[in-house]
Parts: C-alpha cells; sequence; structure tokens
C-alpha cells in the first residue's frame, strides 16, 4: 500500500481487518426480462477476514520478489535486475502487510433465480457489450448454470 495513505497506520492496532476482492460486476437492464421488472445488479466477491501486521526489511523485498515473479514468469523482468537503490527507494514509498486469514467469506450474484429464457437472455445481452466486466459476467453465468 501507498505510504501516503495513511490506512497502513492504523493496520496493526487493529484486531481484525476486511479486504474485499470484486470480482467482475455489472447492471442488469429489466428490459431484458419477459415480464416487467426492475434493475438489478449481477456480481461475484471474496472478503477476506483477519488480523493484519506490518512487513518489512528482508521480508518485504522477498515479498515483492515473489510477487514480481510471478506475474513475469514468460518475461526475464526480476526485481533482483534492478539497481538496487532504485528498489530499496520504491519500497520506503509503500507498506507491505500481510494477513493472517481467520475467515472467509464468498458471494454472487448471477441471475441465478431467473427462468431459463431469461438466464440466457441476460448472457446474450451480456456478450452483445463491448466491455470486459459484462463479458466476465455472463461467463461466470455460463459456467455456473
Amino acid at each position: 500500500m501507498s505510504k501516503s495513505n495513511e490506512q497502513w497506520q492504523h493496520l496493526e492496532a487493529c484486531d481484525e481487518v476486511l479486504v474485499i476482492f470484486q470480482g467482475p460486476h455489472t447492471y442488469i437492464s429489466p428490459t431484458w426480462y419477459n415480464h416487467v421488472n426492475v434493475p438489478t445488479w449481477n456480481y461475484q466477491a471474496v472478503h477476506v477476514y483477519g488480523s493484519p501486521r506490518i512487513v518489512d526489511g528482508d521480508e518485504y523485498y522477498a515479498m515483492i520478489s515473489r510477487l514480481v515473479a510471478k506475474h513475469e514468469s514468460e518475461t526475464d523482468y526480476r526485481l533482483e535486475s534492478l539497481p538496487q537503490d532504485y528498489v530499496e527507494k520504491q519500497m520506503n514509498g509503500t507498506v507491505g502487510f500481510q494477513v493472517n486469514v481467520t475467515r472467509i467469506e464468498a458471494n454472487y450474484k448471477l441471475s441465478q433465480n431467473r427462468d431459463n429464457d431469461d438466464y440466457h437472455n441476460i448472457i446474450s445481452q451480456l456478450n452483445a457489450r463491448e466491455d470486459e466486466m459484462s463479458h466476465a459476467v455472463a461467463d461466470a453465468m455460463e459456467k455456473q448454470r
């Protein structure tokens, strides 16, 4: 997290934090149903609860190194290949933290309460849109049913 974000200053004083991982989400038009209805929103989300701790020094460097290696696995870009004074400067502008997970709650609303005609029409309408979120929700709906 950016060191300029004041939230990090409160992490260690918290017994529990909530981290939200928002999945694909999008508006669902009531005109896509075969009956009168209201607009709604389809979504997927995961809430992770746990106790936070600040990570710094060599442990923080190792954490960032693993993160870069994972996301740059198909390239030769590595944290270790950068000038180390540059890496340290960048790390000084951020705060590393970990959350010891104690509870996970996942939830979704993907029009699962709709009949097959409405359900498939919603998927078709979402796929006709140009944005990635609509396509991701359509894909999730196809897999869900």
